[in-house]
């Protein structure tokens, strides 16, 4: 996908909010996350702001698909207009490169579209199971602590 430029996260421990600001060359996007209170127990400001940049990426990325779908509709209506017109030859040079610029096009806006869906859907995916790993890696911690203590008695 296309580049952009880090510029601000923040965790407001009060309301539970973290946002993340984005410069593109579209313009600065910003994202949003809210802490549930089902999830205070394992609050990570660093989840929370990483979830936020995902959904700024995510507004990013639209407002390009916005761009791809404006250039698919302009050429779509081009093929359109050029059918009606009087000795119209469909397979003139001109008109197989229209024709091959919108298939282009076309699928270009559906790739696009298609990664938006799978970026959101890991987005979601994230979030859901980082309790699951959260907690995974607190055993893991705690298992290592032991053995150390155990190591410690029996010197």
């Amino acid at each position: 996908m296309s580049k952009y430029k880090f510029l601000d996260a923040t965790f407001n421990s009060d309301t539970g909010i973290s946002t993340a600001i984005i410069q593109t060359e579209l313009g600065v996007f910003e994202g949003k996350a809210r802490l549930h209170d089902e999830d205070r127990d394992i609050l990570s400001a660093y989840e929370g702001c990483k979830y936020a940049e995902g959904r700024a990426i995510i507004k990013y990325h639209k407002a390009v698909l916005k761009q791809k779908k404006a250039i698919y509709n302009n050429l779509k209506n081009m093929i359109i207009n050029l059918e009606r017109m009087n000795g119209y030859n469909k397979d003139s040079k001109e008109a197989r490169f229209i024709r091959k610029q919108f298939y282009m096009v076309q699928k270009d806006y559906n790739d696009y579209k298609n990664k938006i869906a799978e970026t959101e859907e890991y987005l979601y995916d994230r979030m859901k199971s980082y309790r699951t790993l959260y907690e995974s890696y607190k055993k893991a911690l705690e298992k290592t602590k032991n053995k150390s203590a155990q190591e410690e008695k029996s010197e």
